[in-house]
C-alpha cells in the first residue's frame, strides 16, 4: 500500500511517496524566474540591508563607545576579553579577577573571534575594534535574515524583512556591546539557511556537503553560545520521527 501525501509552502513541495521523502524539482520556467529575479535585484538589496545594517551599528558602536569612556559595561564583557587576550598570548584558558580564578567559565567560540583583535593591536587594543567585529557580525545576520524571507516571501517581503532587522533597535544595540549576541545569531541564521539549502537541493553529493557546512556551523554556534547545543539533535529527532511515521504508515 502507497500513501502519498503533499505539502506546498510557498510554492515548493515535498511528496512522500511508499515511505520515502522526495523532494520535487522545479519547472524550469520557474527556476529560470527566479533566476532573473536574483539577477536583478539580490546584489541592489544586499548591498543596501549592508550599508545601513553597517551604518547604524557603527554609529552605535562609536557613541558607546564614547559614554563608557572605553570602559567595560558589562562583567561578563570583561570576562570575553580577558580569555580572548589569554589565547592571543598563548596563556592557560582561564579567568582571574576579583577571587575568581575558573579554568572552564566560558566556551572559547567568543574569546576566539576576539583573540585577531590581541593579535594585530598589542596588548591592549581598545575595546572600539570588538564593537566593530559585533556590528560586522550584527550586518551579516541581518542580510541572512533577507536571504531567508527570500525563500519564503519572495524578493519585496525579503527586503522588507531585511531593512527591518537592519534598524531594529535591539540587534543594533546588541551588536556593539561586547557579547555573544552578534556573532551567535548571524552563526545560527547561516546554520538554517544552509540547511534549507541542503534540503532543497536535487543533487544527493551537494546535499551532503551543504549538511556538513551546516555541522559545522551548528558546531561554531554552540561554541559561541553553548544554549544552542539541543537543537539540531532535536530537530534531526523530529524529522526522523515524522519520516517514521510515513515509512510506517506505507507499510501498514
Amino acid at each position: 500500500m502507497t500513501v502519498r501525501g503533499q505539502a506546498e509552502y510557498h510554492g515548493a513541495s515535498v511528496f512522500f511517496v511508499g515511505g520515502g521523502m522526495r523532494r520535487p524539482r522545479q519547472e524550469g520556467s520557474a527556476r529560470k524566474e527566479y533566476g532573473s529575479v536574483m539577477d536583478r535585484h539580490a546584489w541592489k538589496h544586499v548591498g543596501c540591508i549592508l550599508l545601513i545594517a553597517l551604518t547604524a551599528r557603527l554609529g552605535a558602536a562609536a557613541l558607546w563607545q564614547q559614554r563608557t569612556e572605553g570602559r567595560f559595561y558589562f562583567g561578563d564583557s570583561e570576562t570575553y576579553w580577558q580569555l580572548g587576550q589569554k589565547i592571543a598570548q598563548g596563556e592557560n584558558y582561564r579567568y582571574q579577577a576579583d577571587g575568581y580564578d575558573a579554568r572552564v567559565f566560558r566556551t572559547p567560540g567568543y574569546p576566539l573571534l576576539l583573540t585577531p583583535i590581541f593579535l594585530v593591536g598589542g596588548e591592549d587594543p581598545s575595546l572600539f575594534w570588538a564593537r566593530v567585529e559585533g556590528a560586522i557580525f550584527g550586518s551579516l545576520a541581518a542580510v541572512a535574515v533577507w536571504r531567508l524571507a527570500l525563500t519564503l516571501l519572495g524578493s519585496p517581503g525579503a527586503l522588507i524583512a531585511g531593512l527591518i532587522a537592519a534598524v531594529y533597535p535591539g540587534a543594533v544595540v546588541t551588536s556593539v556591546l561586547i557579547l555573544t549576541e552578534a556573532p551567535f545569531s548571524a552563526l545560527m541564521l547561516l546554520q538554517l539557511l544552509v540547511w534549507g539549502a541542503a534540503w532543497r537541493s536535487a543533487s544527493r553529493t551537494r546535499a551532503v556537503w551543504l549538511g556538513l557546512v551546516a555541522g559545522g556551523l551548528a558546531s561554531a554556534a554552540v561554541l559561541v553560545r553553548p544554549s544552542w547545543l539541543l537543537f539540531t539533535p532535536a530537530v534531526v529527532g523530529l524529522a526522523w520521527a515524522a519520516w517514521l511515521r510515513v515509512r510506517l504508515s506505507a507499510d501498514a
